[in-house]
């Protein structure tokens, strides 16, 4: 029984193959028997799709042109561009570089400046006046630069430092009036050093003599010498440049030292007269001192004021100080 039933399933799967084969062929007959019309239909949609085909692609192909041609435009616009941009960068380059050169000029010149203006306020603050005319004392005796002003009777000096004192002190009051652009009222300093004189501005050409000499002891007993006026006259010079300088001092500065009246010098209830004659060598010798604090006085008063603009004169008032 099993070897029929092997047999009958071997059957089976013959007839299948068989019954497949014929299917096959069949539709093989029938396609082979297809209408002449069919396939001429077929043939002109397939060559109608062709041509789409090829007008499409020509159309791709002209696009494709376009678009290379466009490629190339627009890399010559960025060509041109990055040119532009090289060119727009190394403008900005130079523009920053001056721009730090001007900053670093500008920065150098502040610097400059604020240097020029501390020495400015530096040379201000230096008292030229005083290096040149160092006023000092030496025991009763004031001092010009080192040169003694007066004689005592145990230390006669000699007439040549009084008479070089006189013309330092005389040179610093004529200085003093120039930085100051002020005109003495009364009186003109001719400066000549030891040998300076004196006149008065009625009569400019009768000079008298800021220097004395050896043989001046004769004269104490003439009144009126020649010497003791040009003393009294240049100690109202000083007393003028006084009476203008109160009127600028600042606080801190105070008083002059001494009043000044005509030929007298010296604090209230003990003035002292700047004659030489019928006068006594220790009071004369004081009096001339205390010219000296006085000019000394100024000295500071003309470091701490501001000079009249040059051009603008002003005349020292001729009141005396009080």
């Amino acid at each position: 029984l099993r070897d029929w039933g092997g047999r009958a399933r071997d059957v089976s799967e013959q007839n299948a193959t068989f019954v497949a084969a014929l299917q096959d062929e069949r539709r093989r007959a029938a396609a082979e028997t297809q209408l002449p019309s069919d396939l001429a239909r077929e043939n002109a949609r397939a060559a109608k799709e062709e041509g789409a085909v090829e007008r499409e692609l020509a159309d791709l192909l002209a696009q494709q042109l376009q678009v290379r041609a466009a490629l190339a435009t627009l890399a010559a616009e960025r060509a041109e561009l990055d040119a532009q941009a090289d060119e727009l960068w190394q403008r900005a380059n130079c523009a920053q570089l001056a721009a730090i050169e001007r900053a670093d000029g500008e920065l150098h010149n502040a610097q400059l400046l604020a240097h020029c203006n501390r020495e400015l306020r530096r040379l201000k603050a230096t008292s030229v006046l005083d290096d040149v005319f160092d006023i000092w004392f030496e025991g009763a005796f004031g001092t010009v630069n080192g040169l003694r002003l007066g004689r005592l009777p145990a230390e006669q000096v000699e007439w040549a430092e009084i008479n070089a004192a006189l013309g330092h002190a005389a040179l610093l009051v004529d200085t003093l009036a120039a930085a100051h652009h002020l005109r003495l009222p009364k009186h003109t300093l001719h400066i000549m050093g030891s040998f300076t004189k004196i006149a008065h501005n009625d009569e400019p050409k009768a000079l008298l003599e800021l220097h004395g000499s050896g043989s001046l002891q004769l004269g104490r007993i003439f009144s009126g010498t020649r010497f003791d006026r040009a003393l009294c006259m240049f100690l109202q010079c000083v007393g003028a440049l006084v009476a203008h300088a109160r009127r600028s001092a600042s606080d801190s500065l105070g008083e002059a030292p001494y009043r000044i009246e005509e030929d007298r010098i010296g604090t209230p209830g003990k003035m002292l007269s700047i004659r030489l004659q019928f006068n006594q060598d220790e009071l004369w010798t004081r009096a001339l001192k205390y010219m000296l604090t006085d000019l000394k006085w100024l000295l500071a008063w003309s470091s701490q004021v501001t000079a009249v603009p040059k051009g603008e004169s002003a005349s020292v008032a001729a009141s005396p100080h009080r």
